[in-house]
């Protein structure tokens, strides 16, 4: 019986070393992810800390607040209809409607 009973303390006090020895508690669920600005981070497997990517982000609009984007009507054609093709600083990507008429473009930061 005696034997049992430190053996048993023996094993809950490996236990307690073993669980405070990596000393980092947890912040994050292990695979969960979240947005920093316009950058992906991860939790790491053993949930202590988060991996983000490193993006250069647009810089913010002053005072915080986003700014609304208006669309003129026209029927000028300003691009070929359906097609993509590189911004003139040759960066982000851009595609034209069905009409010809508009363009949307990637917003990535150019160096």
């Amino acid at each position: 019986m005696r034997t049992s009973v430190s053996l048993l303390c023996a094993t809950l006090l490996l236990a307690a070393i073993i669980s405070t020895a990596s000393g980092r508690p947890k912040k994050c669920q292990p695979g969960e992810t979240h947005m920093e600005d316009c950058n992906t981070c991860k939790c790491n497997n053993d949930g202590t800390s988060f991996a983000c990517t490193r993006r250069g982000c647009p810089p913010k609009p002053e005072g915080g607040k986003n700014l609304e984007r208006h669309t003129r009507a026209t029927t000028k054609q300003v691009c070929v209809p359906d097609s993509s093709f590189l911004d003139e600083q040759k960066c982000n990507t851009c595609k034209c409607n069905k009409e010809g008429t508009a363009a949307a473009c990637t917003l990535k930061l150019c160096l």
